[in-house]
Formats: C-alpha cells, structure tokens, sequence
C-alpha cells in the first residue's frame, strides 16, 4: 500500500514539474519575435495597473478551411517577418504548417468575429501586461510606439519582454 502511495505522490510531482517546465522550455528553446501592438487598457480597479494590448495579428482572414468552430477553436497562425516585426501570413485549424527560418507559427484560440464569418479575432495568451503599480501611465499614450518581444516554441507564445519608444518597459 505504501508503494503505490509513493508512485502517486511521484506521478503528481512529475505532473507538477511537466506543467512548469513547459513556460521554461519555451524561454530556453523559443525563437524571439517582435511584435507591434496598441495598448487598449492600461488600468482596472480590482487588479491594478496593466496594459491590454492589441496586435494587428488578433484580426485576421478566416481559413478557407471547412470548421464547424464557432467560439475558442485552436487555430495556427503562420507569421512571417517583414523587416523587424513578424505579421500573419496564414492561418488553418490544423496543423499543417512548417515554419521557415523568417516564418514562426503561434497557436491561439479563435473566436469568429460579430461582424462578418470572414474574419476571426484571435487570442495567443499573452494580450495582457501587469505592471507596477503607478506605471502603467506611459502606456496610456496613444502615439507610443509599443513592441512586445515573444518568445515561441512549438507554437507556444510567451511574452518576453515590452517596448516602449524603443526603450525596454519595466
């Protein structure tokens, strides 16, 4: 009885440390990529200060793929640089693509958009910033120009670090 008490116990540390080493494989095996992005929220009462950011990457083309997905699909989104930043190059609900070597692919959650079946609005995890409290008022501005570093590795997007002005953002 204790021995089998011993391999549970092992199995849920092991379960533990899969689920951890999943971010830091991605910051020790990830490619970096920049993004641009807008801010859209820099403050909420509950949780302080932070920034929700947009990327021209969250509004794409729907696949022309046949999907019976309506809301929270995985969809893959093939990106490709264009001098310093990476934009969407294409997107499938399967996994099909084999990113070159100025190609990643980011793996998010689709949702179609309100307006048209035609496009989508895309979610990859990493549209939310928290910040100290009291900096997040740089980030209000509207004509700064924000970059946000993300680091991916199949398909997994951690963000890595923010630019503001060109400037790291603490």
């Amino acid at each position: 009885m204790k021995k089998k008490l011993w391999i549970l116990v092992l199995l849920q540390c092991l379960f533990l440390l899969g689920v951890a080493g999943q971010y830091y494989a991605v910051q020790v095996f990830g490619k970096e990529i920049l993004l641009k992005a807008v801010p859209v929220d820099p403050r909420d009462p509950f949780r302080g200060d932070f920034a929700r950011l947009g990327f021209e990457i969250s509004r794409i083309p729907a696949p022309q793929e046949k999907s019976d997905c309506k809301r929270d699909c995985k969809i893959f989104v093939l990106l490709e640089k264009k001098g310093q930043y990476y934009v969407f190059k294409e997107a499938s609900f399967a996994d099909k693509f084999e990113p070159e070597a100025n190609e990643a692919v980011l793996v998010g959650k689709a949702v179609y958009h309100w307006e048209s079946e035609r496009e989508l609005r895309v979610t990859y995890g990493f549209e939310q910033v928290f910040v100290e409290e009291g900096m997040g008022k740089p980030l209000e501005d509207r004509e700064a120009e924000v970059t946000v570093a993300v680091k991916v590795w199949n398909g997994r997007p951690v963000l890595n670090h923010v630019y503001l002005n060109g400037q790291l953002y603490k």
